[in-house]
């Protein structure tokens, strides 16, 4: 008999070892057969296992022009039904979806899984400032998943009452060393993540957490959802990403796209 094997196990607990036995016992194994996309089909559990990083999923809603949102902030919707259907699918996927204080102040989003059916992921918010209102959907847990707020230590210590109210609420708070405007580092989230066994997240906005995830090299993949508008005046997503020439702009490489109503959805790889 034979068994063929896409990608060995990148655990270095068990790599290999199930196919030596397999060998021992007189079994031929061929292994490396479509490997790509063995890989692909496994990334999160490689990078997490390997790197013990989350995999990281930048998704992004946009017009033709590249706005996310108008001049007043409004986003809801720019992209189809069936497109919105698409993403609650692939929250579903993920450990963990992702946002910034922005999103939550001007969405209002409760970061569930509703169009389709699927589990709902994990729920966290970066808000260094603490700017967030407890009133929030995002803080109304009616489920399991859990809800991680990281903000910086000056802003945890200055808001104690908002604290209290969130943790009543089961929100699990992480207080984290700040710049002197609040801001914390992405990279120590992802590492606490980590730790928590957090293997994938979706970043869902906004602005400044997709351009801080590309500035810092800390995006693996990105999805874009395309409608076909033209907003002209509006919010970019990658605006506050400091690049000015062509020459260091960002490449995405291994990339699909497929239509989804209208839409044009667009997947790449940093």
């Amino acid at each position: 008999s034979t068994i063929i094997i896409g990608t060995k196990d990148p655990n270095p607990l068990v790599a290999g070892r199930g196919i030596q036995k397999l060998r021992k016992s007189g079994i031929k194994v061929i292994s490396g057969i479509l490997e790509k996309e063995c890989k692909k089909f496994n990334e999160t559990f490689f990078k997490f296992i390997t790197l013990k990083k989350p995999f990281v999923t930048l998704k992004i809603a946009q017009t033709l022009d590249g706005k996310i949102a108008d001049t007043k902030n409004n986003s809801q919707w720019i992209t189809s039904e069936e497109s919105r259907k698409h993403v609650h699918s692939i929250r579903a996927e993920y450990d963990a979806v992702l946002i910034g204080a922005g999103t939550l102040r001007t969405d209002n989003p409760s970061l569930t899984v509703r169009l389709v059916k699927g589990r709902n992921p994990h729920k966290i918010i970066i808000d260094g400032n603490f700017t967030s209102l407890v009133s929030c959907k995002v803080f109304q847990k009616q489920h399991k998943e859990r809800i991680l707020f990281f903000t910086s230590k000056n802003c945890y210590n200055t808001f104690p009452q908002k604290i209290e109210k969130l943790m009543k609420r089961g929100v699990e708070i992480f207080p984290l060393y700040s710049t002197k405007n609040n801001s914390i580092k992405i990279s120590e989230i992802l590492s606490l993540l980590a730790e928590q066994n957090i293997s994938s997240v979706l970043v869902e906005g906004g602005a400044s957490m997709y351009s801080q995830f590309l500035e810092q090299k800390l995006a693996d993949k990105i999805l874009f959802f395309v409608a076909p508008k033209i907003m002209g005046q509006g919010k970019n997503a990658f605006e506050l990403y400091k690049n000015s020439s062509l020459h260091t702009s960002v490449n995405l490489h291994d990339i699909s796209f497929r239509s989804i109503e209208g839409d044009i959805f667009y997947e790449g790889y940093v």
